[in-house]
């Protein structure tokens, strides 16, 4: 309260003054009390049921509640901190029920902006201010709003803080999305950051698919864009111009905003400037005793103030609260202002122009000052502690404070560092704590890869096997995902951490090798490849891939098999998402189908088996299911989990029925147990960014009803599977026989090699065919009939019987369909197998 007034909040998140009287003049129920819980009494106004209590102390709001809304007693002593004034209310009647807590914005997602980190920013008032007022404008305005500051100034958790605190109050009712630029190197990387951005992450035709479905309207989101001066300085003039288009064009569909540290050139009139001032002497003053102390003495304020605040640390936060948080206080600030000295004049020497080398930093002001700082608090720290941060700049996305406590304990860690010195680094400043994920800031990264650079080889060895650990930990992680729940869950998995799986390339060669260490081959290394291949789902992504296998293969050349493997592993890319006919013909003449019964999987080597399951995989996908099946039956080999080769059978797999999911959801409709509602509610539950899942269990909702065409339109293209099913849902709605013929066939070549769902889509184009009575009708039931039959797809041949006899038999499976006399027992060991594999990982 200010002089009988009481401070409300305005439309630009600022401190308003209103009277108790403005206040209920705003609230239309007249037949309710109003409850104004203060620091201090207030004045009642008449004709207003009013009570306030004057206390913020549970003690006294607790005794309101018993005493009021239990016992009904509504007097009061007059010098009690509870006063009522109820002018039109004789009595109160409170019904017993369960207490409530809702928002009437309605915006509950968890932003992944590091909520922990916003609790205490000191200063800037008028800033956010200004800021909240941008943001409301390029609402309307459809411009971008770069907020400009040289590094550590705080321009970044400023922002942060801004957009959580709008979003709590209803704006951007679509989330908030921060994406850090610090890793783009050229434009496929900003077009993917981007789509990421908007929730389309993985699609094929961003920009195709915001005109189609948003034209009309806006997401009501914010995207936030760090460290763009990155993109600005790295890119060559082409890539940049072209980046600049996409982000005029991203404008009309999203609230972006960018942080730099320079005017963005080129964005002319669709930029809106707002520059960032040094933080003031009073509010670094705030800041630094907000960490260290208080300080009474005026002449160590004055102290403070000019030779350490502004002469020595330039009043830059992130200096300020390294310096503060890296000792204990001393007795005379003297003392620290002695310590910072002699500590910045012997890192003089220190070449703080390798960390600060890119061009993105030549206009940073004061680096000196912040590179010192820095290495002031690197001083400090203990030995482990050093190893901890050096290690976190392998590191790019970031690392899971309790996954790396799993992994590198004792028994695994060739440095034994623990959660205790991550702690530490965190509670220096030194590292950012997004939600529970551990991330160093962009310049502390900087100055950590330098100190790594000057590591001996052996040490670096050591670092790069811990890293690759703990890497291998996170993807054998996202692999128990994808088994137990869904690829939809593990994509989400794997991209939060892909720039650090897809770093290990950076140092493979440095990884030690020891006999009776965790690595003890190179053949590891390889099945590490192997293994990430599988989350690798997009175009930039492929490229990349290729790019990176590409600059360690020479490192393989004395492994058997290996130059096999990784030109598997290409081709294996290539088929999923670039072409079928001559990717495929490739991989059959590495290892032809006919020769998969033959494997005797005992006498294979460690890379051999891995090419050869990899290329099986796809046999099974072209129709050789039950031929990649008996080599596993011959050998009693359970490791490998063939939920999708068992249902492509049409075998009840027990396993993925006991989950929701896709394949889930298809067996209950194999079985016609299908929950309408249920699926409906578990599509509704995903993530708008679970693409491949949404588009999968959308088709199993198409087959039993009808879906608009606006809602199939924004079902999002990640590759050339999800493309045929979204033309097979466009087939089932359509209108125009023309047209349906035109989507079937569409359909049908692209899913022309995942027989399954080709034999599916052929199933639902020869019902179409009968209905008008098309001659072609004929050959095309007799090729379904026999290739279902051929591939022992024994689900697909029943429906192809179902319909040439006329006839609405239901499915009833037998495993004599099949010619193999020991799949029934390899069915049911391979589920208890892979039954006690989830249950003891549970």
């Amino acid at each position: 309260m200010f002089k009988g007034r009481l401070y409300i909040e305005d439309s630009n998140l600022m401190n308003n003054l209103l009277t108790v009287e403005e206040i209920c003049s705003h609230i239309t129920n007249d037949k309710i009390p109003i409850i104004f819980i203060t620091n201090e009494k207030i004045e009642l106004v008449p004709n207003f049921n009013l009570i306030n209590i004057s206390s913020f102390r549970r003690k006294t709001i607790n005794k309101f509640v018993f005493k009021v809304l239990r016992n009904k007693e509504i007097m009061f002593d007059p010098n009690d901190e509870i006063s009522v004034g109820l002018s039109t209310l004789t009595n109160i009647e409170f019904n017993k029920g369960h207490s409530k807590k809702s928002s009437i914005y309605s915006n509950n997602r968890v932003l992944d902006i590091g909520e922990k980190s916003l609790k205490s920013i000191i200063g800037r008032i008028e800033e956010q201010g200004a800021i909240i007022s941008k943001l409301q404008n390029i609402i309307r305005s459809n411009k971008i709003l770069n907020i400009k500051a040289s590094g550590g100034t705080g321009k970044t958790t400023l922002i942060k803080k801004v957009s959580y605190e709008l979003y709590n109050r209803g704006y951007f009712k679509e989330g908030v999305s921060f994406k850090s630029c610090e890793n783009i190197k050229n434009f496929d990387d900003f077009e993917e950051l981007l789509s990421e951005a908007f929730n389309l992450r993985n699609i094929l035709n961003f920009k195709e698919y915001l005109v189609e479905n948003y034209s009309s309207r806006k997401f009501d989101s914010l995207v936030i864009l760090d460290n763009f001066e990155t993109v600005a300085n790295t890119l060559d003039t082409n890539e940049y111009y072209e980046v600049i288009g996409l982000i005029k064009f991203a404008t009309d569909f999203a609230n972006i905003v960018i942080t730099s540290r320079e005017k963005i050139p080129t964005l002319e009139d669709f930029e809106d400037l707002y520059s960032l001032s040094p933080l003031s002497t009073d509010d670094a003053l705030s800041l630094f005793e907000l960490h260290y102390g208080k300080i009474e003495d005026e002449d160590e304020i004055r102290i403070l103030r000019q030779d350490i605040l502004e002469l020595l640390l330039n009043n830059n936060p992130l200096a300020i609260k390294l310096v503060t948080k890296s000792r204990t206080r001393y007795e005379h600030i003297s003392v620290l202002l002695d310590q910072i000295k002699d500590h910045f004049f012997e890192s003089l020497n220190e070449d703080f122009s390798f960390v600060f080398k890119s061009k993105a930093d030549l206009n940073i002001e004061r680096t000196r000052s912040i590179y010192q700082s820095i290495n002031y608090s690197y001083c400090t720290l203990g030995t482990r502690e050093k190893v901890a941060l050096e290690l976190l700049s392998l590191f790019p996305d970031g690392i899971s404070l309790s996954n790396f406590k799993k992994c590198f304990d004792k028994s695994k860690s060739s440095n034994n560092i623990s959660d205790k010195e991550l702690r530490n680094l965190r509670d220096k400043s030194l590292v950012e704590d997004y939600n529970g994920t551990l991330q160093l800031q962009p310049i502390i990264r900087r100055f950590a890869e330098y100190q790594f650079s000057k590591r001996p080889v052996d040490s670096k060895n050591k670092y790069c096997l811990d890293a690759y650990i703990f890497n291998c930990h996170i993807l054998d992680f996202i692999e128990f995902v994808e088994r137990k729940k869904t690829t939809s869950e593990a994509l989400k998995v794997f991209n939060h951490f892909k720039n650090n799986l897809l770093n290990v390339f950076s140092y493979i060669p440095d990884i030690q090798l020891n006999e009776k260490g965790p690595v003890r081959k190179k053949e590891y290394l390889l099945n590490y490849i192997y293994n990430l291949e599988d989350y690798i789902v997009n175009e930039k992504q492929i490229r990349e891939f290729y790019s990176k296998i590409n600059s360690i293969r020479e490192y393989f050349n004395d492994i058997e098999y290996a130059e096999t493997l990784i030109k598997v592993i290409n081709l294996n890319k290539r088929y999923y998402f670039e072409e079928f006919e001559k990717s495929y013909s490739q991989l059959s003449a590495i290892y032809p189908p006919e020769e998969m019964e033959k494997r005797i999987l005992k006498n294979e080597e460690y890379i051999e088996r891995r090419f050869k399951n990899c290329i099986s995989n796809i046999h099974s996908m072209e129709g050789h299911t039950l031929n990649s099946l008996k080599s596993k039956i011959n050998d009693q080999d359970y490791s490998i989990y063939l939920d999708a080769h068992f249902f492509y059978l049409g075998i009840p797999s027990s396993i993925s029925r006991k989950k929701d999911g896709f394949y889930y959801f298809e067996y209950e409709l194999m079985f016609n147990q299908l929950n309408l509602n249920q699926l409906e509610i578990y599509i509704s539950s995903l993530y708008l960014e679970e693409h491949l899942e949404i588009m999968q269990s959308t088709y199993t909702l198409s087959k039993v009803k009808s879906i608009d065409r606006k809602e199939l339109g924004k079902l999002v293209v990640t590759n050339p599977y999800t493309k045929g099913l979204k033309n097979l849902m466009f087939a089932f709605i359509s209108d125009s026989n023309d047209e349906k013929n035109l989507l079937f066939k569409s359909a049908l070549k692209d899913l022309s090699h995942i027989k399954y769902y080709y034999l599916e889509a052929l199933y639902f184009y020869c019902r179409f065919l009968k209905e008008i009575n098309n001659p072609e009708y004929d050959t095309l039931i007799n090729l379904g009939l026999e290739l279902s039959k051929k591939y022992y797809y024994q689900y697909s041949n029943h429906l192809f019987n179902n319909l040439y006899n006329n006839k609405k038999d239901e499915y009833n499976f037998t495993y004599l369909f099949y010619p193999v006399n020991e799949l029934e027992r390899f069915v049911n060991e391979h589920t208890e197998y892979w039954e006690k594999y989830f249950k003891e990982r549970e």
